[in-house]
């Protein structure tokens, strides 16, 4: 799945001036797809899973963006596991 999501990304990236456009519109698509996460959850649509895959993909692709490492996402996966430790959610 990893691969697919880098070729998707070099292939989206090329209508891009710059990073920073690509950024702005990839954020502005994850911002669009919360409330519809939500009413998609209220509803109880199995389209739901279909819109999380969506954030997923451009959450990954911003990373590339930037060239984020494994490291920050794994240091982030360790942050969350502590958390959930200390508070219990």
């Amino acid at each position: 799945m990893e691969k697919e999501i880098k070729d998707l990304f070099k292939f989206k990236r090329a209508y891009y001036k710059n990073r920073e456009d690509f950024f702005d519109f990839g954020l502005k698509e994850i911002e669009y797809h919360v409330p519809e996460l939500q009413e998609l959850d209220k509803k109880k649509d199995e389209h739901l899973y279909a819109e999380i895959a969506d954030v997923y993909i451009w959450s990954s692709m911003l990373l590339l963006n930037d060239k984020v490492g494994k490291e920050i996402v794994l240091a982030r996966v360790k942050k969350f596991k502590a958390k959930t430790l200390e508070y219990g959610k």
